[in-house]
């Protein structure tokens, strides 16, 4: 989607100092929905999370009842706030093209995460005990739940790049913020939430951080990076289903 006259004038915008009120406003915006929305899921998350909780139709259930209204929520922000422009923050219709520019980019994901496999095998060569990251350890044993698996993958997907990219990126850019500082915040809060699967998890969250953010600069649509988002959560899950198939008992 190349950009419109109004995208080019909104970019050209950014380099007007925003006033001091505006800034304040979107950074206080920011750090309470990652507050509310994010961080006592990060705060809560670790060693002893459940491997096979995307085994349990409870869980699935009430992800979509605390997943739903947050989404909701991030909307409508974005709808009702004043200096807020909706296609600016990618909610734009879904196009043909955001399908297949979705496949690139979950293609993007899985090279590097080959290229992060492959660098923790070499440290592990080395000496280097070092675990990579496979789906943040998760793991899928039940098939007749595959239509929960997608629905959840799908709303992790555009929960997740409806804050830390759609929304978090725009109204940093609207600060004044330049972009490779924004994509850095960005980056850095949405790995801190991947601390759980050690230090190369926290690696691939960064780096897969910054693709996504790239990604929605080009398209400027919450779709593409929603859907490969939400892709790579389900298709990595059900590796781990067929592995697990194959696995005689």
């Amino acid at each position: 989607m190349k950009p419109t006259r109004a995208d080019n004038r909104r970019e050209i915008a950014y380099r007007v100092s925003p006033s001091r009120q505006t800034r304040r406003r979107a950074v206080s915006e920011i750090l309470l929905l990652f507050l509310v929305l994010f961080l006592p899921g990060m705060l809560v998350t670790g060693e002893a999370v459940d491997v096979h909780l995307f085994d349990h139709v409870e869980f699935h259930v009430t992800y979509a009842l605390v997943a739903l209204p947050q989404i909701a929520l991030i909307v409508y922000l974005i709808k009702i706030g004043r200096d807020m422009w909706p296609p600016e923050f990618g909610l734009r219709r879904l196009r043909l093209r955001d399908l297949l520019y979705a496949l690139v980019i979950l293609i993007l994901l899985y090279l590097t995460l080959a290229a992060v496999i492959a660098t923790a095998t070499g440290l592990q060569r080395l000496g280097i005990e070092i675990s990579a990251p496979t789906g943040g350890g998760f793991r899928l044993t039940r098939p007749e739940l595959l239509p929960l698996v997608a629905v959840t993958s799908l709303l992790t997907g555009y929960r997740e790049e409806l804050f830390f990219r759609a929304y978090m990126l725009t109204r940093l850019r609207q600060t004044g913020v330049a972009f490779p500082a924004a994509v850095a915040v960005s980056t850095v809060l949405f790995a801190v939430g991947h601390l759980y699967q050690g230090l190369l998890g926290l690696a691939f969250a960064a780096v897969i951080g910054v693709i996504l953010a790239i990604a929605f600069r080009r398209r400027r649509s919450v779709h593409p990076i929603g859907l490969a988002h939400a892709g790579y959560n389900f298709l990595t899950l059900v590796f781990t289903l067929a592995v697990e198939n194959t696995i005689p008992s």
